[in-house]
């Protein structure tokens, strides 16, 4: 920069010099004489020249410079919105990764409450498999036990089936041994049947009896009344002994009638079975 400065200053007195030719550049006087002046002026028109041809060589450097700075600035501002735009673009990104951390986050979070769901799931799939496994056991030792039960069942029918088919056999060699039971048996439910139909018929005509011989007591009592207590007592008793005589003859007859129902009642019970023996 001095330098320029010197140059200018150089410039500038070569420039005086030329409008006023009797100036001294170097003194800044005036007074010298024109043949010292006029050979000075070459040298110093020279000198002038070389002046000037530097100041614009210095000049041009300056401007090319300049236009290099201006260049550098235009890119550096290029270069400096480009950044600009690449930061923002950055936040941007960094946005949006934070806002997909989150999600994630999120969603880590709602995938770890299914894991423990799951895990609380498969737990409890778990003790139900268990109590299951237990279940199955103790039906296996159900169905071997009722297995048994059934082998022993189906055992202790055969065997009755056995015994079935062996009666059988033996009845069907004896037919006619059968038939003449299956007669008398009802042969005797039969007469069974009319002794019981003939007590029945005198045990209402012993009760009708019995009425009509109260009633005859109670008149031979209105008409005692008229003889003496003692012939009336006498009577009493020889009443009331023949009345004890027919009582006991009705409590026996009672007796015989009701032995006569049990022996019809199991001959009724028995009949079914020896009527299905016979077929």
């Amino acid at each position: 920069m001095q330098k320029q400065k010197q140059h200018a200053a150089k410039a500038t007195c070569a420039e005086t010099e030329v409008a006023d030719p009797g100036f001294c550049s170097l003194h800044g006087t005036r007074g010298l004489t024109p043949g010292i002046q006029a050979q000075v002026e070459p040298v110093l028109m020279e000198e002038l020249f070389q002046y000037m041809k530097t100041f614009r060589s210095q000049i041009n450097d300056v401007a090319d410079q300049a236009a290099k700075l201006s260049v550098e600035e235009h890119m550096l501002c290029t270069t400096v919105e480009t950044l600009q735009k690449d930061l923002d673009l950055a936040k941007n990104e960094t946005r949006q990764v934070k806002e997909e951390t989150d999600q994630m986050t999120k969603a880590k979070g709602k995938i770890c409450s299914q894991i423990m769901q799951n895990q609380r799931k498969i737990a409890s799939f778990e003790s139900d498999s268990s109590t299951l496994s237990q279940t199955l056991k103790l039906m296996q030792q159900e169905k071997l036990s009722l297995s048994a039960k059934l082998v022993d069942q189906s055992a202790y029918y055969e065997k009755v089936g056995q015994d079935i088919s062996a009666q059988l056999t033996e009845q069907q060699q004896f037919p006619e041994f059968q038939n003449d039971v299956g007669q008398s048996v009802m042969k005797d439910f039969q007469a069974a049947q009319a002794n019981f139909d003939k007590m029945e018929k005198l045990k209402s005509d012993l009760a009708l009896q019995n009425t009509k011989l109260r009633q005859s007591v109670e008149l031979v009592k209105t008409k005692m009344t008229e003889f003496k207590s003692e012939l009336r007592q006498m009577d009493e008793k020889s009443l009331e002994e023949e009345l004890q005589a027919l009582l006991s003859d009705k409590s026996g007859e009672a007796e015989y009638v009701q032995s006569l129902q049990l022996q019809i009642m199991r001959v009724k019970v028995s009949q079914p079975l020896l009527l299905y023996v016979v077929s």
